[in-house]
């Protein structure tokens, strides 16, 4: 397989991949869909041994505990305002303080320690019946363990923290997991 191409530098010459099979390491997190950002990215998805989901949407994003508190956060957090408007709709008279903490505890569940075995994953913009469940919640994001992600996207790619860009061609499979033997280690060092 050939090396990933840095996106800033070099995006529009992503050449077809050969099907090889290898691991990828990312920091933050992985993005999966199109490499066209207006065309919908198709894919299959199964979560944690879960039934199969076919997703129409404009990508997946998929973060670790490192990466919750950046792009994921940003996919998924929810303003003052939403807290606001979802409680009108139930005509429930509630103050601004209150809807502050609501969206405040809400948001801060959201990003969780890098040690934690488990991702995050955020359909991007669903669309499409094949993402409600049978009893009608929309599957939009959620922690797990592990993601198998089939494409069937025109031009798919893998995007590892923004900035690495690997082909990901119709029909292929990744499998995305959290290992502790992947986890960073720090070192702290006392001079005197």
């Amino acid at each position: 397989m050939e090396p990933p191409l840095n996106m800033y530098q070099d995006f529009v010459k992503i050449r077809p991949d050969s099907h090889s099979s290898h691991d990828m390491l990312a920091l933050n997190e992985v993005f999966i869909g199109d490499k066209m950002p207006g065309r919908t990215s198709e894919m299959e998805c199964i979560f944690d041994g879960n039934m199969p989901i076919k997703i129409k949407s404009s990508g997946l994003c998929i973060s670790t505990g490192t990466g919750s508190s950046a792009w994921s956060y940003a996919l998924n957090k929810i303003s003052v305002n939403e807290v606001q408007k979802i409680l009108s709709h139930k005509y429930c008279q509630i103050s601004k303080q209150e809807c502050i903490k609501i969206a405040n505890e809400y948001n801060k569940n959201l990003v969780y320690r890098p040690d934690l075995e488990y991702l995050q994953y955020t359909i991007r913009e669903p669309t499409g019946r094949s993402l409600w469940q049978s009893n009608d919640e929309l599957i939009k994001s959620d922690k797990i363990k592990q993601a198998e992600v089939e494409t069937h996207c025109e031009e798919g790619c893998i995007i590892l923290d923004g900035f690495l860009i690997y082909v990901f061609p119709k029909g292929a499979q990744a499998i995305l997991t959290s290992r502790p033997e992947d986890s960073i280690k720090s070192v702290m060092i006392n001079v005197d």
